[in-house]
């Protein structure tokens, strides 16, 4: 019985692998057609890099291989070919987790070590993680389970995203980005302050969180088991860069700007706005605001001239090529082996671990055709149409990539885009396109699918506005802002907030009025037009307060009085124009009042009545302010709840 299932499987998959079309497909007309439409009617400023390989019948040397680019690559014009380079963003943290199963197989007759081995073992500093906490956040329960993931978490519960801890990105752009963390972390830093005193969202292995600081700490990892003394970055290089050919593949940003390296757009885009602060009506057509919006040109996201030292490098540092992400694709369906001369160079039974489902990403499938998603280590695996399917994406500043392949039907598809905003949806059309051609299914329009989608959430979000809520509404997470109240309850006096705050995880912040007459303010107040024109208008009476970030997405966060201890939050970078020197602009999506929002709320030292509104706020009694909706916890996470600001907020700041 067995012999036949696992003949009659056999035939199968022989049957299925022969069936896929081998005609070309990207140099044909109505795909050249197909493609330069849509990036038309998406008004992209940029383009897309496109790799498409099909293996033929199995064979090993027999592939066909497509690569092809689409637009601009750069503000100049240049237009996009197969070597032009992208940021491909989280894709990279496949590199991440073969480099550290390699250091694995390569170490494992010397030592007992496996994808089971505990952090603690390797890491010392891992081991006392619960005795770091600076100040008490934490319940009881959580400080148990803090002390469970300092003795038991393993390499796969790193690579898997299910430590307990949330994404905590302030950032609105890019959402996953864990933008609250610091420029100046290193890895001590972030075993010392960040991880102990970073407010958990979920138990131990409770859940899938996405989240890129355990993919700072596992390169550490494989260079603590490969055990030669050479950083991470130069691990990768030597075992699997370099035996492979990709020669457009790298870690160095100055190695990819002299070489074809795109340039990652993004779009200024504000909607019409009612003199009360609520957005006006939208236009018919409201995906047209959207992606009508100025065009601009982000400075590299991560410029560091030393990715050996760069803790960025794991979650997110790869510049790759279209023809590297072809020899890359081809790689992974032959299990490790390079695709010309048959040499394994990643050992198979890696590959095959990182694309083992560890945790649930997604409990249901977004679309009809879309089955549930499993995560194993840099790679989401899942089924399109009853065909399975390994893939994973990414996002940074100006990029957004999908790498996607097929193994039961040995062909694969990269699709880079750089053009933050619509992106997303140009990959996906894209994608889909190309595997619905491929396995000679019937075509799905994914773009009206996603034209229909932007039009039905520009729609929400307006009813959502012209609701009549409630001011505990305006409480919950990213939803839409009420209008403030005709007469606010404001603290007194409001000088009194400014100052120093602090958060182990964090650091310290200095909170300031604009304007303000507060000395140690001075200096932040005075830049502020400039850094971030056009947010905090000269001509407006709302209170606001502002602080900066010392953070990798954003450099700002501002806070606008809502009502008595409540303020609207919303959060900023300053970026640099290319194009005109001593310029800057101001980035967050769909302006200040965006339902990307969160809330700031101040904590006094004072009597509440039975609703638990403060009967008085004296804010030289101020102890410090808490953010919700900031920290892009799991699905089906909800944020704390408490009887007071420090318990129910996902991040606190101590009044110093």
């Amino acid at each position: 019985m067995n012999f036949f299932y696992w003949l009659s499987f056999a035939l199968l998959s022989f049957t299925v692998v022969g069936s896929i079309s081998f005609e070309p497909l990207l140099a044909a007309d109505d795909f050249i057609e197909f493609v330069d439409d849509l990036l038309n009617e998406w008004n992209t400023p940029g383009g897309l890099g496109i790799a498409l390989v099909r293996q033929s019948n199995g064979a090993t040397s027999n592939w066909s291989i497509e690569t092809k680019g689409f637009g601009n690559a750069t503000r100049f014009g240049d237009k996009v070919s197969p070597q032009t380079q992208f940021a491909i963003a989280s894709n990279s943290k496949l590199f991440v987790v073969l480099t550290v199963g390699m250091a694995l197989e390569h170490q494992k007759i010397k030592y007992p070590l496996g994808w089971k081995t505990k952090i603690c073992t390797l890491l010392p500093a891992w081991c006392t993680l619960h005795e770091r906490v600076k100040y008490p956040l934490y319940t009881e329960g959580h400080l148990r389970d803090l002390e469970y993931v300092s003795r038991e978490a393993t390499i796969e519960d790193l690579m898997s995203h299910r430590t307990g801890w949330p994404r905590k990105s302030f950032s609105n752009r890019n959402a996953g980005h864990e933008s609250a963390y610091r420029y100046s972390m290193d890895l001590n830093v972030i075993l010392s302050d960040y991880l102990p005193n970073l407010k958990r969202s979920a138990s131990f292995r409770e859940t899938w969180q996405y989240n890129n600081i355990p993919y700072m700490i596992l390169p550490e990892i494989a260079s603590i088991i490969w055990n030669t003394g050479e950083p991470f970055v130069r691990l990768v290089e030597k075992h699997i860069f370099q035996p492979l050919g990709m020669e457009h593949t790298t870690y160095e940003y100055r190695v990819a700007r002299n070489d074809a390296l795109a340039d990652g757009f993004t779009r200024l885009v504000q909607l019409p706005r009612l003199s009360s602060g609520s957005r006006a009506g939208l236009p018919k057509n409201a995906w047209v605001s959207f992606t009508k919006g100025e065009a601009k040109t982000w400075p590299f996201w991560d410029q560091s001239e030393n990715p050996e030292e760069d803790i960025e490098v794991g979650p997110g540092g790869v510049i790759m090529s279209m023809e590297d992400s072809a020899i890359w694709l081809q790689t992974l369906l032959l299990n490790g082996k390079h695709p010309k001369t048959g040499i394994q160079v990643i050992p198979a039974n890696v590959v095959e671990r990182a694309a083992t489902g560890l945790t649930v990403g997604s409990a249901r499938g977004m679309y009809p055709e879309l089955s549930p998603i499993v995560y194993g280590g840099g790679q989401r695996m899942a089924s399109y149409r009853g065909h399975a399917f390994i893939e994973h994406g990414g996002g940074n500043p100006g990029f957004l990539t999908q790498i996607i392949r097929f193994p039961d039907q040995g062909f694969g598809v990269a699709v880079f885009s750089n053009d933050d905003v619509v992106g997303q949806v140009l990959y996906d059309t894209v994608k889909w396109k190309i595997v619905d051609t491929v396995l000679g299914l019937e075509q799905i329009d994914w773009n009206t699918r996603f034209l229909t989608f932007t039009h039905l959430a520009s729609l929400l979000r307006f009813c959502l506005h012209r609701m009549k809520e409630t001011k505990t509404q305006a409480l919950s997470d990213r939803l839409p802002r009420t209008p403030r109240p005709t007469s606010p309850n404001l603290p007194s006096p409001l000088s009194a907030l400014e100052g120093h705050y602090m958060n182990p995880s964090y650091g310290t912040i200095l909170l300031c009025l604009v304007p303000s007459s507060f000395p140690p303010c001075k200096s932040l107040v005075s830049s502020i037009d400039r850094l971030l024109p056009g947010v905090f208008p000269s001509n407006s009476d709302l209170p606001s307060m502002v602080f900066e970030k010392d953070s990798v997405l954003l450099s700002h966060v501002k806070l606008a009085h809502f009502d008595g201890a409540l303020w609207n939050a919303s959060s900023w970078r300053s970026v640099e124009d290319v194009a005109i020197e001593g310029k800057r602009w101001p980035v967050r999506p769909l302006g200040e009042e965006s339902e990307d929002g969160f809330i700031a709320e101040f904590e006094f030292e004072e009597q509440r009545d039975e609703s638990q509104r403060p009967m008085s706020m004296d804010a030289r009694h101020v102890k410090g302010f808490g953010l919700r909706g900031v920290w892009g916890a799991g699905p089906g996470v909800a944020s704390p709840v408490g009887e007071n600001v420090v318990e129910r907020s996902e991040v606190w700041f101590l009044k110093m």
